[in-house]
């Protein structure tokens, strides 16, 4: 077994199910329905049950990927992953840089007002296409 794999699920900190569909649909209210401290604490279980969500799924499908280069032996497609992973730590860094910047922004002029930037765009790279398209329907071609 690969090393990077987790040998069970992570329970979530709050005794949470992993299912979009349960986290998605719980029907406990959120924020506006409950008025003061009882709402804000609501919205930040959904906000961390959200995040956690988010991340475990990120975390699955590293390893996942992982897993299948490992299994293959496909060193190109190690590559890809890895270049995969460089672009989006890229993208991570500029964004801290641009949060940074938003914040000095505020604390300088005393407002609290947001900044426009670019905002990445997600670009599937031939080899992806390829990779993807061995698993799909022969008639299917990409956009």
């Amino acid at each position: 077994t690969s090393p990077r794999l987790d040998p069970a699920p992570r329970a979530s900190p709050f005794g949470l199910s992993n299912s979009p569909t349960a986290l998605m649909q719980d029907s406990r209210p959120i924020g506006g329905s409950v008025e003061g401290k009882m709402g804000k604490e609501k919205k930040g279980m959904f906000k961390q049950r959200l995040w956690t969500y988010l991340l475990r799924n990120m975390r699955r499908a590293v390893d996942e990927v992982y897993f299948m280069c490992e299994v293959e032996n496909d060193v190109e497609q190690v590559r890809l992953g890895m270049s995969i992973l460089d672009e989006s730590i890229n993208d991570f860094q500029q964004l801290v840089v641009r949060i940074q910047e938003q914040e000095k922004f505020q604390f300088q002029t005393g407002l609290h007002k947001a900044i426009a930037w670019e905002v990445r765009c997600t670009k599937a790279s031939a080899a992806h296409w390829e990779m993807l398209s061995s698993f799909a329907d022969p008639s299917f071609v990409p956009p």
